[in-house]
């Protein structure tokens, strides 16, 4: 159900050429990893430029970002020491 509502989203948001979308809302969530009480996520575009960085304490996440590819990398902080853990 979630992918026919996206594809009904799109095909709105394209019908709209007088205001061009330039943001997306990216939703991901994920399975907790075993003490740890954080996270860092880097999403770098696939077509160069800054990396984004975003840090929750949820094993989720709900940001809005420029459209575009990306490749994602996600990191845990342990709870114990409080470092994070390698990319």
């Amino acid at each position: 159900m979630k992918f026919l509502v996206f594809l009904l989203l799109s095909f709105a948001c394209v019908a709209n050429a007088k205001a061009p979308l330039t943001k997306a809302t990216l939703d991901l969530d994920w399975e907790a990893v075993p003490d740890a009480d954080g996270y860092q996520l880097e999403l770098v575009p696939k077509t160069g430029g800054a990396a984004l960085r975003f840090t929750t304490d949820k094993n989720s996440i709900s940001q809005q970002v420029p459209i575009g590819i990306y490749l994602l990398r996600m990191r845990s902080k342990e709870t114990a020491s409080g470092i994070y853990g390698d990319w």
